[in-house]
């Protein structure tokens, strides 16, 4: 038997999509986590978390940019234009850590 207790300070999908203020990626993948237990962990929210690892110039932005890309072009089926338009974002964003 787990037992664990959940308190208001936690971070929710709709924290992540919507821009939390504290901008805590631990707490951002606790609840990634747990939303992978029960469903695929939604593109909505693996975007949310991609632009947040950016955000903190987090070195695992680029490993979850890139899974990201690949699981848009699986479950999306984007036209290339669509394609490349989201790599040249994220893109954009590497050269934002890297500065």
């Amino acid at each position: 038997m787990r037992t664990y207790v959940r308190g208001g300070g936690g971070i929710t999908r709709s924290k992540v999509l919507a821009g939390d203020p504290e901008h805590n990626v631990i707490a951002a993948e606790a609840a990634a986590f747990e939303l992978k237990q029960t469903y695929p962990l939604p593109l909505d929210f693996a975007i949310a978390l991609v632009h947040l690892y950016a955000e903190k110039r987090d070195p695992k932005f680029e490993p979850a940019a890139l899974r990201y890309l690949a699981r848009y072009i699986t479950e999306e089926s984007p036209s290339l234009t669509d394609v490349a338009g989201t790599a040249a974002l994220l893109d954009e964003r590497v050269g934002e850590i890297r500065r």
